[in-house]
């Protein structure tokens, strides 16, 4: 008993030292904090981090200011404010070893909201950033194991309400719509990656688009790319399947594959560049040969631009050509695309089977 009462007594006494420990500006903080004046602690904060003596209790008190003080611009001024942005960059840094569960499920609460206004402004840039706090969210909440059902609950909510808005909009388009509608949709994709809704509609999609050449820049086919958005169509090869051209089996895939050069450069293409690449990543090789035509093309030059006429071998830049492409794999393999690449250069095209 009397070990364990000695022990107690030690506690304390570290409690009260710890206490004793926090500069006067730290004290000032804490109480602003305690009375909702969340600006006048910032102020105090600040000075104490440009000293650097806080105390242990010091990031999780600033963490949380800055969480309280987010919210009341979020609400006043709206989540465009640059001080949301600067402050939510911040206190997952300031949380880097923060254990004290109270304070991470408040800071999760809290970027769980602002991730749902941004949302609410139908602008993808915005949702881009809403996602981005979603995860930050999700890995505060992992660590600290406070807030994971929170940040869980709203991901769900927000997906399913803008995968049920773009999939009225775009699921179901007529051909001329078809490119823009697989844009649409993938810009969800890109975001929500696991959702069978979705995926059924972007499916749908690619079938349509299957003989289509999906050129994706501002003012063509109605849309106007994100540069945020890194999706697996932003390479040099834009493809389509010839109509017509288009025969898979349980265990081959024989097609017409039409073939834009938007490189920028002379380009001579192989059979072993183009290979099918399955669902679990895994690739097959084409085994045809490339056509005459996409393995020779003449330039006849412009005289008056000073461009000299050439015949050289392989595919010209802004040019485009048909090669038969075929494939046999086991039937244990699931078919996804077909994808080529030459060096850091690539471009694919879906089965859509």
């Amino acid at each position: 008993m009397k070990l364990r009462k000695f022990v107690a007594l030690g506690c304390a006494a570290a409690v009260l030292a710890l206490s004793a420990c926090k500069s006067g500006q730290e004290k000032k903080g804490d109480e602003y904090l305690e009375k909702g004046m969340y600006k006048n602690a910032m102020r105090a904060y600040l000075q104490v981090e440009k000293k650097g003596n806080g105390s242990e209790e010091f990031n999780d008190n600033y963490a949380l200011t800055m969480t309280r003080l987010m919210m009341q611009v979020a609400q006043k001024e709206g989540v465009n404010a640059d001080v949301i942005l600067e402050y939510t960059l911040a206190i997952p840094n300031l949380l880097a070893n923060s254990t004290n569960s109270a304070v991470l499920q408040e800071v999760v609460q809290a970027f769980c909201d602002v991730a749902k206004l941004r949302t609410a402004m139908d602008d993808y840039p915005q949702r881009l950033e809403a996602y981005r706090l979603l995860d930050s969210a999700a890995s505060l909440a992992k660590r600290g194991n406070a807030g994971v059902e929170i940040e869980k609950k709203y991901r769900q909510e927000i997906s399913d309400e803008w995968v049920k808005k773009v999939v009225s909009e775009y699921g179901n388009p007529g051909a001329d719509d078809a490119v823009a509608a697989e844009y649409y949709l993938l810009e969800v994709k890109n975001l929500v990656p696991d959702n069978k809704t979705l995926d059924d509609a972007l499916l749908k999609v690619r079938r349509i688009n299957r003989h289509n050449l999906l050129i994706w820049s501002p003012g063509v086919n109605e849309i106007s790319p994100n540069p945020a958005i890194n999706n697996k169509y932003s390479g040099h090869f834009v493809m389509g399947f010839g109509v017509g051209g288009f025969s898979p089996s349980p265990t081959g895939f024989k097609g017409a594959l039409n073939i834009w050069n938007s490189s920028g450069g002379n380009v001579l293409l192989k059979k072993e560049q183009i290979t099918l690449v399955g669902k679990d990543g895994k690739e097959v090789p084409n085994t045809t040969e490339i056509s005459k035509e996409c393995q020779h093309t003449v330039n006849k030059g412009d005289p008056k631009a000073g461009i000299p006429a050439s015949d050289t071998p392989g595919l010209e830049p802004e040019a485009d050509c048909v090669t038969q492409v075929s494939f046999s794999f086991d039937s244990g393999f699931q078919p996804d695309y077909v994808q080529l690449k030459i060096k850091d250069q690539k471009g694919i095209k879906y089965l859509a089977l």
